[in-house]
């Protein structure tokens, strides 16, 4: 009787294991994700990592691009599946779901008059000469 019941305890067991992979099998295809160079080179590494081992035969095709204008055309027009940006254009047609909040800094001379400043307002860079994420131009200026 302790035989029985311990052969069916095994053969449940193995159908359960053949169940899983089974399940674990059916999530496969490809997911295009298109990155700016930053996030692709560092953020995004470790998560694909991750996302990899559970899911092996899901393939994850990166373009790194150096416009991130174009990735609402790119998610849009079918290009790519999701595309990651440091400071997304709003578009109705698309969903922007903020992945983390970072915190910007602003470095300056002393002598600079937003220096003694603890936070500063984006409306209080107008005007000023700053170096930021470039916008398609050869220099990284902003205005």
């Amino acid at each position: 009787m302790l035989y029985e019941y311990s052969k069916q305890i095994i053969q449940t067991y193995d159908s359960l294991q053949n169940r899983l992979q089974e399940i674990k099998d059916i999530i496969s295809g490809t997911i295009r994700v298109a990155t700016i160079y930053s996030i692709g080179l560092h953020d995004l590494p470790p998560y694909l990592k991750k996302f990899l081992k559970l899911f092996p035969t899901v393939n994850v095709p990166r373009r790194n691009t150096g416009a991130p204008t174009r990735f609402n055309e790119d998610v849009l027009g079918n290009v790519v599946d999701l595309g990651l940006v440091a400071y997304p254009t709003r578009d109705p047609k698309l969903d922007v779901i903020a992945l983390r909040k970072d915190t910007l800094v602003l470095i300056c001379h002393p002598h600079h008059p937003l220096a003694k400043s603890k936070s500063v307002k984006m409306s209080q860079l107008a005007g000023q000469k700053f170096i930021s994420f470039g916008t398609g131009h050869s220099d990284a200026q902003g205005h």
